[in-house]
């Protein structure tokens, strides 16, 4: 993988970088060979490699290097690119495909990075705005990556660990993973997104905590875009079922703790009278009252 990373380190030296010119390219490695005696994570290997690719084709390339979006794509550190699209006049078929076989695993890189740290919204832009990048080996290694996730998700439901998944795989009830799955492949997913469903409805009789959790799940599913009118149907109506399952716990809690917080404000409001009769304010006769009040409101509270 070419380490484009090291053209960006270039570029805070030499910010008019024309890679079209031969006197440009011979200052950009006397910058790169300065900074392998600088920095010991750079190695000379990656730098003659991109000195290699810049003199054979950085001219030819040189439009893909001005956009932003791609020098980060490139870059492969799963850094967030926004949603504007990249201006294709002007470039042949030929080119943009020349351009993605070099850099195939960079962006299958990106992608990884992407799917690991949970940014779908980059995932998206890339595969709408920047499709041409993804070759078709990286778009099946992906769709390959994110079934793995999908059988997990079912696994864990059926083996009832599925509490203790959720924790550490977030993924499965985000409605962002979901609406990703079906712009990767428009039809791919669909069977795994219907046996997902399937293990949600299968595994229903269970306890609060992990019905209210599937619940997040099934509503999550919703975002998914199928190509399957039937199957885009049954996640339609899934999602009152799915809006009421994840509700579940919500008003009990709530009660539980404006309850807890009344009973604490009497409590504090006691002390603190007794504080004052302790210390001879006003004479205890006058406290009575207000003592046997608090002690008929903790009562009707409780109830």
């Amino acid at each position: 993988m070419i380490q484009f990373e090291l053209l960006d380190l270039a570029r805070k030296q030499l910010p008019n970088l024309d890679l079209n010119q031969e006197s440009d390219v011979i200052r950009l490695e006397k910058i790169l060979k300065a900074e392998i005696k600088l920095n010991n994570s750079i190695n000379i290997n990656d730098v003659e490699q991109l000195l290699d690719f810049l003199r054979k084709d950085g001219g030819r390339f040189a439009v893909f290097f001005q956009n932003k979006t791609i020098r980060t794509i490139l870059n492969a550190k799963g850094e967030t690119i926004n949603f504007a699209p990249f201006d294709r006049r002007g470039l042949s078929d030929e080119t943009l495909n020349s351009f993605a076989e070099i850099f195939a695993s960079n962006v299958e890189a990106y992608l990884r990075e992407c799917i690991r740290a949970g940014a779908w919204f980059s995932l998206k832009s890339l595969f709408i705005n920047y499709s041409f990048l993804v070759q078709d080996s990286t778009r099946e290694n992906i769709r390959q990556l994110l079934t793995l996730k999908n059988k997990s998700i079912i696994q864990a439901i059926y083996t009832h660990q599925f509490v203790s998944f959720i924790d550490f795989n977030r993924f499965c009830r985000d409605a962002g993973y979901y609406g990703i799955l079906s712009i990767v492949d428009p039809s791919y997913f669909d069977q795994d997104i219907l046996e997902i469903n399937n293990a949600i409805y299968q595994n229903q009789e269970t306890t609060v905590e992990r019905l209210k959790l599937l619940g997040e799940v099934l509503y999550a599913l919703t975002y998914y875009n199928a190509h399957s009118e039937d199957l885009q149907a049954t996640l339609a109506n899934n999602q009152p079922v799915a809006l009421k399952w994840s509700s579940l716990g919500q008003s009990t809690s709530s009660s539980s703790d404006n309850h807890t917080m009344i009973i604490v404000s009497y409590v504090a409001a006691a002390i603190f009278i007794i504080i004052l009769m302790a210390a001879g304010v006003g004479g205890v006769g006058i406290f009575i009252p207000v003592v046997i009040a608090i002690a008929r409101l903790a009562s009707r509270n409780s109830r």
